[in-house]
């Protein structure tokens, strides 16, 4: 009981003593005491810069592993050629026919092309007084002209009809030549000349139905070597009747 009120006590004492400290009055504190000095505010530091992000570099790719064959490979099963299989085969050996050939392809019809006309002959004069007159040969006939004319008269037109309806065959060829009289100065003239008669007869020949591609006109004009001793101014007309091919002879069987 003693040691508390002791106890007691003391603690009265304390508090006293430290009621007795708190004042407002500054001066009447303790002037050997010192404020705690205030503590530095610590320094700013910089703002740290952001960190860049490290590109991840790719891994280098590992060599592939070679493995060194400890011995060659084996060669590859193939067949050995088999000369039998290419020798001809016996008489008597049964052959496999090979597969059919493709059909051929089916073409289509042939577009029908209208032939060009043939060129209208050309007109033919026929005069009664026209000079010139026809005689036969032995190959066809000889139609004479009068000097710098193409004009006939209506006999010998009548004439040269008559040799084509008698000729009148599908081979049957007709060679007209036709010379006329000029000057060795304008040998043109006397070709252009020679040519008017040559074609006259041609459309003679074509009016009796003669094809125009068995007609053959040639325009010498004033050829001396042509017309030799003969009159210059004329027109020859050769009938030309080919024979039929003969049939060849059988060939005999060889034994």
């Amino acid at each position: 009981m003693k040691n508390s009120t002791l106890l007691v006590l003391a603690v009265s004492l304390v508090a006293s003593a430290a009621i007795a400290q708190v004042t407002v009055n500054p001066n009447a504190l303790d002037p050997a005491a010192k404020p705690a000095a205030r503590p530095a505010p610590p320094p700013l530091a910089a703002p740290a810069a952001p960190a860049r992000p490290t590109a991840a570099k790719p891994a280098a790719p590992a060599a592939p592993a070679v493995t060194i064959p400890s011995a060659p490979p084996a060669a590859a099963n193939v067949p050995a050629a088999n000369p039998a299989a290419n020798a001809p085969s016996p008489p008597g050996t049964p052959q496999t026919m090979p597969a059919a050939a493709p059909a051929a392809p089916t073409l289509p019809p042939a577009t029908a092309v209208p032939a060009r006309p043939a060129p209208p002959p050309t007109p033919v004069t026929i005069a009664a007084d026209a000079p010139g007159s026809l005689t036969t040969t032995p190959d066809g006939a000889r139609l004479t002209f009068g000097p710098g004319r193409a004009d006939m008269t209506p006999a010998s037109a009548e004439a040269i009809r008559t040799i084509a309806r008698a000729g009148r065959t599908a081979t049957t060829v007709y060679n007209v030549t036709a010379l006329a009289a000029g000057s060795a100065d304008d040998p043109s003239a006397a070709r252009r000349l020679s040519l008017s008669r040559g074609l006259a007869i041609r459309s003679l020949l074509i009016t009796e139905g003669i094809p125009s591609t068995r007609i053959y006109v040639r325009a010498l004009g004033n050829n001396a070597e042509a017309t030799g001793s003969a009159p210059p101014d004329r027109a020859d007309i050769a009938v030309a009747r080919p024979e039929p091919a003969k049939p060849q002879p059988a060939a005999k069987p060889t034994p």
